[in-house]
């Protein structure tokens, strides 16, 4: 063949090449759009887990199965409802939109590891307030940093692989609407899905009552994962919830003072007093520390006679037996339990329970 004939043709190949449309994502068939949002997808509910057992492990050195199926559910709801909202736009929008998630996730685990070594519990929104408060244990935080630096770094490596690799290998693609049908249909189910494991927990103050008007953020943390107790958190504080119950081993009073199980905040111990010794001056008058004793003939410390220097001593008076038996009230918890149970009244039922596993205070000189 000619080579200027083959350099003609090559050239027109190249001439018709330039000048055809390019192909758009919308011209992709299904399949393929499908097989190109895949990655992002399965990598946000894995980064998802990776966070909450990494915290988990951290915070309490062991992984629960039902945790773990907590975690697992709800990880991959919120990571469905996290892909549509990162894939509303292109590629580069929706890239930097991942990295703030992703960085907000890692972030408020880190919070929590150090939050948790620092004070022995864990963080919660409603404490912001306070956060200017750190700069006076500062030298403390970092040590608490520091110390837990192999579980902050464990906990950025998702970040920092989609940092580098989400623009060429785990792409946040710009989804058409049946694919955010689908990432939404799956947020609901697994949603769902967990949501009716929980209720399959049906002791008393068990997962469910944990979940609902129990919610406590510590108690939640080790129960169901950071990013479902952040969920149930802010939307109390938004949205308004039940309020916190108190903890099993404590006792409140006038709403301030907090105690612990046990411990005599009514004073009702017996108080420990000791006796003065009732004795006579060397001149024949009583003794003034004995408040019980009056100048004359009849004194209830001791009595004079008419002679001078010829004194006698009484004994004192016997203090009055105080009865120091345990207060209960004769309260049939039995038949009211039973009658909460037939009228579905968990509140009432879990109040009885708590207070039939008292310990009625004992009697005093005050009471009776």
């Amino acid at each position: 063949m000619n080579p200027n004939e083959n350099n003609r043709k090559q050239q027109n190949q190249r001439t018709s090449n330039a000048s055809a449309p390019r192909r758009k994502p919308g011209d992709k068939s299904k399949t393929d759009r499908l097989l190109a949002a895949l990655p992002f997808v399965v990598f946000l509910p894995i980064v998802l887990i990776y966070l909450e057992l990494i915290t988990h492990v951290a915070a309490f050195s062991e992984i629960q199965p039902s945790f773990f199926v907590y975690v697992t559910f709800f990880s991959i709801s919120g990571a469905m409802f996290m892909a549509i909202l990162c894939s509303l736009f292109g590629k580069k929008a929706n890239y930097i939109i991942t990295l703030v998630f992703l960085g907000l996730a890692t972030l408020l685990c880190s919070v929590h590891v150090v939050y948790s070594a620092f004070f022995g519990t864990f963080f919660e929104f409603a404490n912001l307030g306070m956060a200017g408060n750190i700069a006076d244990y500062m030298d403390n935080t970092f040590a608490a940093i520091f110390a837990n630096l192999h579980w902050i770094l464990l906990l950025f490596v998702p970040f920092a692989l989609f940092a580098i690799f989400g623009r060429k290998v785990i792409v946040p693609q710009k989804m058409n609407w049946a694919l955010r049908a689908c990432c939404a249909v799956f947020a609901v189910c697994f949603f769902a899905f967990g949501t009716l494991y929980v209720n399959t927990d049906q002791e008393d103050f068990g997962d469910k009552f944990a979940y609902g008007e129990g919610f406590l953020v510590n108690d939640a943390i080790g129960r169901f994962g950071v990013f479902t107790t952040a969920r149930i958190e802010l939307g109390n504080l938004i949205f308004g919830g039940s309020e916190d119950a108190q903890p099993e081993d404590t006792i409140v009073i006038d709403n301030s003072t907090t105690a612990p199980k046990g411990q005599d905040i009514f004073g009702t111990k017996a108080p420990q007093t000791t006796e003065a010794p009732v004795t006579n001056s060397p001149d024949g008058t009583d003794n003034p520390n004995n408040p019980e004793t009056t100048v004359g003939d009849e004194q209830t410390g001791g009595t004079t006679s008419g002679d001078v220097g010829e004194t006698t001593t009484q004994d004192p008076p016997k203090p009055p037996v105080i009865d120091r038996s345990p207060q209960r009230l004769n309260i049939d918890f039995a038949s009211l339990k039973s009658k909460a149970l037939a009228q579905e009244n968990k509140k009432i039922y879990n109040l009885l329970t708590f207070l039939e596993s008292r310990e009625g205070t004992s009697k005093n000189e005050y009471t009776g």
